[in-house]
């Protein structure tokens, strides 16, 4: 049973409550008390709406709009008082599951047919996918064992799947190409005799994900560099057999969180509470700008934002950032235009450069130091005297292109003509292969 909290008349015809958490664990609810003339203004006009329901009710006046109307203005408000206890204070309230209170077994319906109910299928795992026998699944709804039987060392299947899964992502391609099928239709692991011995270790020290990570980074193979040998790509093209270290773009994510970091203004303190509970329940207006203000007001890692469905956040969406309702064993990695468009366009990215600008202003006075202190930042490396003077030259060009009113555009309206120059030097490294390419 999904308890997904959804209010009656407003979001499905099948409505729930959410699972309400307990006390102690201290968690942050996201949203403010309920101040105790808001809480007797919603009983007064849950009162109101209830007499006008009954009055509809009593003239038999169901199809009205009138009618509709208030019992979604009623679920809205009752809904909102349920959130809270007594005092105001709001409740520890999450989407879970749980078992329903007496789990049955399934007809089998011929031919799909509701009309046409066949015998009792007893619930388990697909019999046809094994060739040994399924456990038997007794207690409750059975999901509780499915779990331990999928995560058991007797079936090593999964422990291969998520090695392969870590592998792709420190690799940037996994030893079985095709994360999401370890099938006949799927392609055969390059290295099938290292996927079994990690998958081993992996089971051998508990299931650490971490463990199986920290063994794979300390490897010579992680450790190799990206230098092209000529005999090498002539045998393998590809890097299949691994000869170095493939460059390739960094996720979504990590364009984020770089950026943010470089800017000055990374929150690593994740967020507290969830800026979506905090719209409340029922229909909110202005949905279609809620990612981007929760990107503004929210620059903790990428990892703890929410995800609004069908509304991406810009930033991410961009760089192929994976959509929250999919599962997807390896994302798309794409090149086009309106990537380079974004960073260089976007005022998110401009307002982040106008704190970059600042971060490094006094960190140095002296320009050349300055330029160096970004490149350190940015790159990890010292800026050579060709590019430092190069950086300078930009900068000063952007600066008499200002004062003769040649460039234009939020930051340049918002800031001084110096700040908007570093900014936009700060933009262009971002905008870099070097930045964005993991080399």
């Amino acid at each position: 049973e999904t308890l997904y909290g959804s209010i009656p008349l407003v979001q499905n015809n099948n409505p729930s409550t959410l699972i309400a958490l307990p006390d102690h664990t201290k968690l942050p609810t996201g949203m403010a008390k309920l101040a105790a003339t808001e809480r007797e203004k919603l009983e007064q006009q849950l009162a109101e709406l209830q007499s006008v329901r009954k009055e509809l009710v009593k003239k038999k006046e169901f199809a009205t709009t009138k009618f509709l109307q208030t019992g979604i203005l009623l679920s809205t408000y009752q809904a909102k008082l349920a959130a809270y206890h007594p005092d105001g204070t709001p409740k520890l309230l999450a989407m879970g599951v749980r078992d329903k209170p007496t789990p049955c077994d399934s007809e089998l319906f011929i031919r799909g047919e509701v009309e046409k109910p066949g015998p009792i299928v007893p619930r388990g795992f697909i019999e046809i996918l094994c060739d040994q026998k399924v456990p038997e699944f007794k207690e409750k709804s059975g999901r509780l064992e499915l779990a331990n039987w999928i995560a058991s060392e007797s079936n090593p299947l999964t422990a291969r799947v998520i090695v392969n899964r870590v592998w792709l992502n420190l690799f940037g391609q996994g030893m079985v190409t095709t994360p999401d099928n370890f099938g006949m239709s799927g392609q055969r692991p390059s290295h099938p005799e290292l996927l079994d011995y990690l998958a081993l270790r992996f089971m051998e020290e508990g299931w650490s994900i971490k463990t199986l990570i920290r063994e794979i980074v300390m490897s010579r193979v992680y450790r190799l560099d990206n230098s092209y040998l000529e005999q090498n790509h002539e045998k393998d093209p590809d890097n299949i057999w691994l000869w170095r270290m493939s460059p390739r773009r960094l996720d979504a994510d990590a364009i984020r969180d770089a950026m943010l970091l470089t800017a000055g203004v990374l929150e690593l303190t994740p967020p507290q509470g969830s800026v979506v509970a905090e719209g409340g329940e029922g229909y909110v207006a202005g949905l279609d700008r809620l990612g981007l203000l929760i990107e503004i007001r929210h620059r903790c890692r990428s990892v703890y934002l929410p995800t609004i469905r069908g509304r991406p956040f810009e930033s991410l969406d961009v760089f192929d950032g994976v959509d929250g309702s999919l599962v997807m064993g390896q994302r798309e990695q794409t090149t086009d235009p309106a990537q380079s468009l974004y960073l260089l366009n976007s005022s998110y990215v401009q307002q982040l450069a106008i704190s970059a600008s600042g971060k490094f202003k006094e960190l140095a006075s002296d320009h050349r130091t300055r330029v160096n202190q970004i490149y350190l930042s940015f790159f990890g490396r010292s800026a050579s005297e060709i590019e430092q003077s190069a950086a300078i030259e930009f900068m000063n060009r952007y600066r008499e292109e200002l004062q003769n009113n040649r460039v234009t555009n939020q930051r340049n309206r918002l800031s001084a003509p110096d700040t908007a120059a570093w900014g936009a030097f700060c933009q262009s490294l971002w905008a870099s292969s070097e930045f964005l390419v993991r080399k």
